[in-house]
């Protein structure tokens, strides 16, 4: 009786919980100095703190859920792999033509997370959950380094969000 229990405990468990691909539905490569973005482009410069990637996601699938685990895909157009990558909540509303980057220089608290490269030029970041409450995704490679990102325009190379969590 107590393992049927438990059996039935561990099973309704499991199928709460759930794993869904996000996909990447804006995403622009802003100049910070410049205040100048440049969306629906194929390619996302990023490097040094006065170039950022804004990156946002479909969410909709994962509303409700508590997210447990977030993993960033990004794929590299050119320029080395970064060792780390910072990443902040962008806590404003923002498009790919027009990014409010004074926004970004004062109200974002950027966080430094491993990149992981995987195959074929593709890295992978586990962010902080917590940054999904937000209007998408700013990040920055620290130091001098300049890396370029794919963009969604690619459609086989477009940033992905891989979240794990439970209704």
């Amino acid at each position: 009786m107590i393992r049927a229990a438990l059996l039935a405990c561990l099973l309704s468990v499991n199928l709460r919980a759930g794993r869904a691909l996000l996909e990447c539905t804006a995403d622009t490569a802003a100049e910070l100095a410049r205040k100048t973005a440049s969306g629906r482009t194929r390619e996302l410069p990023a490097g040094g703190k006065s170039r950022v990637v804004l990156l946002d996601f479909r969410t909709a699938v994962i509303e409700g859920w508590t997210v447990e685990k977030a993993t960033l895909l990004l794929h590299i157009a050119a320029g080395a792999i970064p060792p780390r990558l910072e990443v902040a909540a962008a806590s404003f509303a923002w498009s790919e033509s027009e990014t409010r980057a004074h926004a970004i220089s004062g109200s974002v608290k950027f966080h430094a997370f491993p990149v992981r490269e995987s195959k074929m030029a593709w890295i992978e970041i586990d962010l902080d959950p917590a940054l999904l409450r937000a209007h998408g995704l700013v990040l920055r490679i620290p130091g001098n380094a300049q890396t370029t990102f794919r963009a969604r325009e690619t459609v086989q190379f477009s940033p992905y969000l891989i979240v794990e969590g439970s209704r």
